[in-house]
């Protein structure tokens, strides 16, 4: 859901630079906080780029009569087209796109999580 990923984005966004320079701190955990922070930096690469495509696909459901999350060319172009027009404006502008960049940021966040905890490659080596 959109909150949830919201949420789950905030608050990593937030604390994994945190929790990254505690690790740096230690020897033993410094090769996990490099990994962490490469993949935190990767992931927020990934988001900025899904994050057009996902304002298309939630501009088209909240304006059409379907209302199933749906994905096209067209959907993505609008939503891409969007954000380049809401970083125009000064301040509600920037507060707009950083959401919209969390809330993939939070699901690819989210979606990480569920696979190693649920069938990541750690459970089939058991």
């Amino acid at each position: 859901s959109f909150w949830k990923s919201l949420l789950i984005g905030l608050l990593s966004f937030i604390f994994t630079p945190i929790v990254i320079i505690i690790l740096l701190v230690s020897l033993i955990l410094f090769p996990i906080a490099i990994l962490l922070g490469m993949l935190y930096v990767g992931i927020f690469i990934i988001s900025t780029s899904i994050a057009g495509i996902a304002l298309g696909a939630l501009m088209k459901k909240t304006f059409t009569k379907n209302k199933t999350l749906e994905v096209s060319f067209n959907t993505a172009a609008l939503g891409v087209i969007i954000l380049t027009l809401l970083q125009f404006v000064t301040a509600l502008g920037d507060i707009t796109r950083f959401v919209f960049i969390l809330y993939p940021f939070g699901s690819i966040w989210f979606y990480l999580y569920e696979k190693v905890r649920w069938g990541g490659t750690i459970d089939k080596i058991n």
